[in-house]
């Protein structure tokens, strides 16, 4: 099975994410990088598809960043 998974994969198509139309104006393409391609092609019908967890993305990032944030503040990394 490993073999037919190398196989398969070696000539999958993976286009960047400046390739991929969807992603173009999402402000989070550069952290998701529009994740696995081969589960957008096996659900959306091309690896060049959105990810189906886009949404998910998108909604996370930001508090994820914000939690970041807060930690920083509450034990003062950034203080000397």
């Amino acid at each position: 099975p490993l073999q037919d998974a190398r196989i398969n994969f070696t000539s999958f198509n993976n286009p960047s994410i400046e390739e991929r139309q969807n992603c173009q104006g999402c402000q989070w393409k550069n952290w998701c990088t529009g994740r696995c391609p081969i589960l957008a092609g096996n659900l959306r019908g091309s690896a060049s598809a959105r990810s189906p967890y886009c949404a998910v993305y998108k909604a996370i990032y930001p508090q994820l960043i914000q939690l970041e944030a807060e930690r920083l503040l509450k034990y003062g990394v950034l203080a000397q």
